[in-house]
């Protein structure tokens, strides 16, 4: 299989991050709606409307961050943290 060249791979990764960055934009507009729309849904009861209905789940149980940050504060310990992995940063030039 022949190498890629510089200039391939400098195309190449541009349209990966022509893209990226369009789907993520889109992904941030898509969010932005359906949190209002959300918001508009749960002020509605279940039941059917027209061709849909509309129920709720049962909620989670989660951890909760700022309490057992302050337990361990209150400990004098240290709260056990992990690194992710680094985000991207994708931008136009200029």
């Amino acid at each position: 299989m022949a190498r890629e060249t510089k200039a391939a791979k400098a195309a190449r990764v541009g349209a990966l991050c022509a893209e990226y960055s369009r789907l993520t934009e889109q992904i941030a507009k898509n969010e932005s709606d359906l949190k209002t729309i959300k918001e508009q849904l749960r002020e509605c009861d279940s039941g059917s409307y027209g061709d849909w209905s509309l129920g709720f789940g049962k909620p989670r149980v989660i951890l909760d961050q700022s309490a057992v940050r302050q337990a361990y504060a209150e400990r004098g310990e240290p709260v056990p943290m992990t690194s992710t992995t680094p985000p991207l940063n994708v931008k136009p030039k200029g």
